[in-house]
């Protein structure tokens, strides 16, 4: 049984935020509002169908800590490799006391189940959730396509348009406005691969004092 069907995009997001856990410094669940009824409601409805002991609790706790995660994330550069998703999934599957039995659906999922459902690519998913995958620095041909003139000029649009709008030039804002263009422009995960950071990618066409630590 393929599960690729099963786990709604906020389910998906929420198992890469929570893998995230070990690997950044000094994020507290206590920096994190108690999760909502709907923001836990379908995490719950998985463990208990799965049968996870304390299945409320958990759900609860892993979502709360989802997003004190996700709220880091949205102020720092952040990267997540495969091979550190894999081997942070199966501690959480332990965690809950889950074993892989065929026809068995677990959550979180596997790292192939966010590539199928989050566009193809293990960078395109962790661009969806706002990080980078964690890459050997070289560039790829996605990359490749676009020039170093094209780079500033979609970063000096990106910045004309949150003037106009009243929105805060951050990662995450040129990552939905990036995808709204019709016409392609770089994604914010290519930005930082090629400059290293979003604030580097910044300072490129805005001065230093202007940039958002995000």
């Amino acid at each position: 049984m393929a599960d690729h069907g099963t786990f709604t995009k906020p389910l998906l997001k929420t198992a890469v935020y929570y893998a995230l856990t070990p690997f950044l410094p000094d994020v507290s669940i206590d920096d994190a509002p108690a999760a909502t009824d709907e923001e836990a409601a379908q995490l719950i409805s998985v463990l208990k169908r799965l049968r996870v002991v304390n299945h409320e609790k958990q759900a609860r706790r892993i979502v709360r800590q989802a997003l004190a995660n996700q709220a880091y994330v949205e102020r720092n550069d952040v990267t997540l490799s495969v091979t550190k998703y894999n081997a942070r999934r199966a501690e959480i599957l332990k965690e809950l006391g889950l074993m892989s039995a065929k026809g068995v659906q677990l959550w979180p999922p596997t790292s192939q189940t966010l590539i199928t459902r989050l566009g193809g690519r293990w960078s395109t998913a962790m661009e969806t959730c706002g990080l980078a995958a964690a890459k050997d620095g070289s560039l790829g041909r996605l990359n490749a396509r676009f020039t170093d003139s094209d780079r500033e000029t979609a970063l000096r649009n990106f910045f004309d348009h949150c003037e106009q709008t009243g929105i805060t030039p951050s990662y995450s804002a040129y990552t939905r406005w990036s995808r709204d263009q019709e016409t392609r422009v770089p994604s914010g995960a290519s930005l930082r691969q090629v400059y290293g950071t979003w604030n580097r990618a910044v300072s490129i066409v805005r001065p230093i004092e202007r940039l958002i630590g995000e």
